[in-house]
């Protein structure tokens, strides 16, 4: 069971792995897919120092979560909500005393870049029961977290009842993004690191105020990690200000040690 789990996360990883050198075992980490160009960012900044090599997997969190329960060989998770932690948690499977919140992130509003005639820019929520905008890309929101986000927004705004007949569900963030960026939706709710980095999407609503839901990114080092010194060392380097920085430019709010 444990190699079918491990060759099940090789080979639906959202991405391919960082290319390992050296001969070092690379550390694993599972992460969000919204956080797939940041880390790839920041990896070689980890190695320069002379850290071991990484093999992130991207997936949507609770997807990544459900290959940890499983048996899947791994030595961090970073996960896009804290339920899915909080799953791992309870079943014994973090590493005591690792888990922190690293980041946090903002949900907005996209739509496809240019306009289509007759679709109106989505100024506030209530814009979205407009009859033109057919179809609107969400992650799926029984279990991925920016779905469930989206969800928890819309029900705060008394819009979901209404709206989710033209829900158009999608495997992840970036997979309701493409169908905003294809023109298959005429508006999608994203992370807002990943729709500032689209260039066929345009934000049309930043997500703020009292119904906004709080977006918190954990991290924890995994109890089956076989690599416990390596895991510790870049879990406190991803809370460092080399991190943070990169962080930060790709519009994620750094919350550990803060």
């Amino acid at each position: 069971m444990r190699t079918r789990s491990r060759i099940a996360v090789l080979a639906l990883a959202v991405a391919p792995a960082i290319a390992c050198g050296g001969g070092r075992e690379p550390l694993r980490i599972f992460a969000a897919a919204s956080l797939r160009d940041v880390l790839v960012e920041i990896a070689p900044m980890w190695e320069r120092g002379g850290g071991a090599p990484l093999e992130p997997v991207f997936g949507a969190s609770n997807w990544l979560a459900e290959q940890i329960a499983a048996g899947a060989r791994g030595d961090l998770f970073l996960s896009a909500d804290e339920a899915q932690m909080d799953s791992l948690e309870r079943a014994g499977l973090l590493l005591a005393g690792t888990r922190a919140a690293l980041l946090s992130n903002r949900l907005a509003v996209v739509q496809p870049e240019p306009l289509p005639a007759g679709v109106p820019r989505i100024r506030a929520a209530e814009d979205l029961l407009d009859p033109a905008v057919r179809r609107i890309a969400l992650a799926n929101t029984e279990g991925v977290p920016g779905g469930r986000y989206a969800r928890l927004w819309l029900e705060e705004r008394g819009l979901w009842d209404s709206l989710a007949p033209r829900v158009a569900p999608a495997i992840d963030v970036r997979a309701a993004l493409a169908l905003v960026e294809s023109g298959a939706a005429e508006a999608g709710i994203v992370y807002a690191t990943d729709a500032a980095r689209s260039e066929r999407a345009r934000t049309s609503l930043l997500v703020t105020g009292q119904d906004a839901p709080s977006i918190v990114y954990p991290l924890a080092v995994l109890r089956s990690t076989g690599r416990e010194r390596d895991a510790r060392a870049f879990a406190a380097f991803l809370a460092g200000a080399q991190a943070a920085e990169a962080f930060e430019q790709h519009g994620f709010t750094l919350l550990a040690g803060r």
